[in-house]
């Protein structure tokens, strides 16, 4: 037991040298046969416990203000922390956990357990001592943060895992303050991973969740995720509100990248390419000739972006970003977002069924440009129906053209139920500007390049919708 005590005290070394967390510990677990026992849990939980915190908040509520609580809009998945009804202004106070990563007081936890607080206080195991915490940085994104208390001596800390080496079925425990109970340990298995389909709060960020059975409840948010040699893996973060025992926590790999920003420019400073994308469809996939569903099709590329600047066009396929696949579009947004500004990537496209490499420079992120939708001209074509997929259009009025900036495409008037078009997703009002890669004039060119499809062919358009663009696909009946 000493042993495994003077490794959690093992002093860090300076920043200078490394990052402030330390990785890869000087132990491979607590059997040199690998095997898992029961009470390895026991004596885990001994060795971990010492480095996680209680956190509380303070935090005043002004206006009704939903953005502190952005994650509890969702019915399916809640955030820990839970707040009740509130006046117009008020203070209230929420409990959290954290984990220390280092002797002299860096602790990771969750944004929304930080976030807005006025106060915020930390607590340790077996420690009468109330600790002020202050915020070094914190990044909404990813929910997550980073505090520092001032401690007087060194304190133990967690070692972190690597969360890519992850095995769904693997043991891992978990240790927080679930209703404000201080360390209460849990312990189950990796129940799936990279579950970037989870939104909390229907906020589409950078979340990319491991799934576990190991049990979660409010208070345990902020707090680690080990796995059965006591390294950290995940950050517990949200709970399905209409299941049992179905948590998710953030990727510590994830959380790596965004502490060391943190640690070195005080904030994160994310990159971009410039472009707008959707997922791969099994039905875009073999429009495109693709052998399976995977990576990122681009749907719109920003003037003098980046990809712009590359030579990206509207329609490829982006199906690596450096050294790293892109298995689904979800992917690109977090590994082109963690680049160094003015860094140059390689990605690897498909464009008319060939592959291509093309070098991007980073540029910082920036605010994107929003616009609104152009009021109808009242002096529209007559409505040309087209049967056989079930929606009828109209072509482009020339101020609908000039406000877009295109030159061609019609207008979906109408979309017929239990229609083809319908159960793909082709919705009124939006602008078929391709269809096969054909640009589309007039009901008749499109009627023109329908007649072209055989029974049982893949027919793919290419849409503006609002402020996006998108690929549609499917098989003609």
């Amino acid at each position: 037991m000493k042993k495994y005590l003077f490794i959690i005290f093992f002093t860090l070394s300076s920043l200078i040298y490394g990052e402030v967390w330390k990785e890869n510990p000087p132990y491979k677990g607590l059997n040199l046969d690998g095997e898992v026992r029961l009470n390895d849990f026991s004596k885990l939980a001994k060795i971990l416990s010492p480095t996680v915190v209680n956190i509380q908040v303070e935090v005043e509520i002004i206006n009704n203000s939903q953005e502190q609580f952005q994650f509890y809009d969702d019915p399916m998945y809640r955030f820990f922390d839970h707040f009740f009804d509130m006046p117009k202004s008020f203070k209230n106070r929420g409990i959290g956990s954290g984990f220390l990563i280092s002797d002299d007081g860096y602790i990771v936890t969750n944004n929304h357990v930080i976030n807005n607080a006025t106060s915020i206080k930390v607590s340790l195991l077996d420690d009468d001592n109330i600790f002020d915490a202050e915020i070094v940085g914190q990044d909404k994104e990813t929910d997550l943060a980073l505090i520092k208390i001032k401690p007087k001596k060194k304190l133990p800390f967690a070692y972190l895992g690597d969360s890519d080496k992850l095995d769904i079925g693997e043991w891992v425990m978990a240790i927080g303050n679930p209703f404000g109970l201080q360390h209460t340990v849990t312990a189950g298995i990796v129940s799936a991973k990279e579950r970037k389909e989870i939104t909390p709060g229907n906020k589409t960020k950078y979340y990319n969740f491991i799934q576990t059975d190991a049990s979660i409840n409010p208070g345990h948010s902020g707090g680690p995720l080990f796995n059965i040699k006591g390294e950290v893996i995940g950050i517990n973060t949200a709970i399905n509100a209409s299941g049992q025992n179905i948590g998710f926590a953030i990727p510590i790999n994830m959380a790596k990248k965004i502490i060391s920003q943190i640690i070195k420019y005080g904030k994160v400073r994310r990159t971009k390419i410039g472009v707008s994308i959707q997922k791969i469809t099994k039905e875009l996939a073999e429009s495109f000739g693709m052998e399976k569903a995977q990576g990122a099709l681009v749907t719109h590329v920003l003037a003098k972006s980046p990809a712009d600047i590359a030579g990206v066009k509207e329609g490829d396929v982006i199906l690596s970003f450096g050294k790293q696949q892109i298995k689904t579009a979800n992917d690109l947004p977090w590994f082109a977002s963690m680049s160094e500004i003015g860094e140059t990537k390689e990605i690897e496209i498909l464009r008319d069924g060939k592959k291509e490499k093309l070098q991007i420079k980073m540029a910082p992120m920036d605010d994107d440009f929003i616009t609104e939708l152009n009021k109808k001209d009242e002096n529209s074509e007559k409505l040309n129906t087209l049967e056989g997929i079930g929606i009828s259009v109209r072509v482009l009025t020339k101020r609908e053209k000039s406000y877009y900036r295109i030159s061609t495409g019609v207008v979906v008037e109408f979309v017929k139920e239990k229609s083809l078009a319908k159960s793909f997703g082709i919705q009124p009002n939006d602008l078929i500007i391709k269809i096969n890669d054909v640009e589309i004039s007039s009901s008749d060119s499109l009627q023109k390049e329908l007649q072209k499809v055989k029974k049982g062919d893949m027919v793919r358009f290419f849409i503006k919708r609002e402020y996006t663009n998108l690929f549609i696909a499917f098989r003609i009946n």
